[in-house]
């Protein structure tokens, strides 16, 4: 699992959104955390999928996970 969420890292920094999105959802299958959510919530954003983006994020707060929204949103924009 753990290698598979940093195979979705360095597809990411590759620019392989699609396919760091769809490894990522594999480890959220086997084992969700805040930290796999958020970050699948960041990827789907950036791919311009914003209602999915919320519901990662959504779903990475009921595990722990701190969010704001609105300034994550901000701060992708940049991006």
């Amino acid at each position: 699992i753990e290698n598979m969420f940093i195979s979705s890292l360095l597809l990411y920094n590759k620019g392989m959104i699609s396919e760091a999105i769809q490894t990522l959802q594999t480890v959220i299958q086997k084992s969700p955390n805040a930290e796999n959510l958020e970050l699948l919530g960041d990827l789907l954003y950036l791919k311009g999928d914003t209602q999915h983006a919320i519901q990662a994020w959504n779903r990475a707060k009921e595990f722990g996970a701190s969010i704001d929204i609105q300034g994550k949103q901000l701060f992708l924009q940049k991006q």
